[in-house]
């Protein structure tokens, strides 16, 4: 696949250099990237350095167009893409105005959030290009369904907007630390990219492939990606971390634990919440599967919402590889633990 795609850029390099077109931009005109994985080259044709890649969905500074290549604004330096695999979100103006595009700057923001991620498109579908702290500005040139596009090293990316503060208040929601929030409601499709997110973050974090007989760090390393560190800053075996984690201590991050015991913990944490969704528990259980050893299990519970909880394993569940999202009522999940892990030691719930 990349040979191929490696082929079609030369061609159409080739094809453009010969023609010879310049076509001027207006500056600071904004693209979005088509091609899966695209070259960023120190020069406008194939015969330049490679700098890196832009991924499908970035968006991207035009600064200058030649021969078919875009100059762009690539982590702070001047780089060149093939325009074949950009689409421009902004025209240039034929009567002297100023671009009418959407990177005209409206207003300035400030972030809520302790650690907010910055994302390709507007949606947690997007990947993830890096994060801003708490108190960091940033300029808005675009709403779109609930996310604002920003200025971010030299491109654009898209922050929700809950965690921006423009000087207004819109939803009266407070800040929650990450966008992976304890309160702020998700849909069932949010929930399930995060898992998904949370599970590629957590590999990526510790080096690792698959997370086979290290439930402990697996759930440990979620927490972690989703910005709430522990206190103290460790992991421990799946049957001791109810037991080491003290009820309404407070995370390094600024998460409060909540302790529930028994096999009942899941519904009495619900109802503890008055019936709204639930994020962020940590389950743990006396035994591993298939061992009667005091090592015990632990897992991650991402949410229960409506009844069902949300979550994921470092064990294969039903021919599903680790890290896959699985959908369970909380009898059901207090059932199937009962009976393969020895019941439900307790449950921990990170609250922000």
């Amino acid at each position: 696949m990349l040979k191929k795609f490696v082929k079609t850029s030369v061609i159409v390099g080739a094809v453009v250099a010969a023609l010879g077109v310049t076509t001027q931009v207006d500056a600071a005109s904004c693209g979005t990237v088509t091609a899966s994985s695209l070259y960023v080259r120190s020069g406008a044709s194939t015969s330049h350095n490679i700098l890196g890649t832009v991924t499908k969905g970035n968006s991207v500074e035009i600064k200058d167009t030649q021969n078919g290549w875009h100059k762009i604004n690539y982590k702070g330096n001047d780089g060149w893409v093939s325009g074949k695999y950009i689409t421009s979100s902004s025209s240039s103006s034929t009567s002297g105005s100023t671009s009418t595009g959407t990177t005209q700057a409206s207003k300035t923001g400030t972030i809520t959030a302790t650690s907010l991620n910055v994302r390709s498109g507007a949606a947690t579908t997007y990947s993830i290009l890096g994060t801003l702290s708490n108190g960091k500005t940033v300029t808005i040139y675009e709403e779109s369904n609930g996310w604002y596009k920003i200025n971010y090293n030299g491109g654009y990316g898209w922050v929700s907007k809950t965690y921006v503060s423009t000087g207004t208040t819109s939803s009266g929601s407070t800040s929650t630390g990450t966008t992976n929030t304890t309160t702020t409601t998700k849909t069932v499709s949010q929930i399930k990219s995060q898992i998904a997110t949370t599970y590629a973050q957590a590999k990526a974090m510790t080096g690792r492939t698959n997370f086979s007989q290290q439930c402990s760090l697996y759930v440990y390393s979620q927490l972690r990606a989703l910005n709430i560190y522990q206190t103290p800053d460790t992991y421990w075996n799946g049957s001791q971390w109810y037991s080491k984690l003290t009820n309404n201590g407070k995370t390094r991050t600024g998460y409060t634990q909540k302790k529930y015991a028994g096999v009942n913990c899941l519904t009495n944490l619900v109802n503890a919440n008055g019936g709204k969704d639930v994020y962020n528990v940590v389950v743990t259980f006396p035994r591993s599967y298939r061992s009667t050893s005091t090592v015990g299990h632990v897992l991650f519970i991402h949410a229960i919402k409506d009844g069902k909880v949300y979550y994921s394993d470092n064990y294969a569940y039903a021919g599903q590889p680790e890290g896959s999202t699985i959908v369970k009522s909380i009898s059901e999940f207090t059932n199937y633990f009962s009976s393969n892990y020895s019941g439900i030691t307790g449950a921990v719930h990170f609250v922000k």
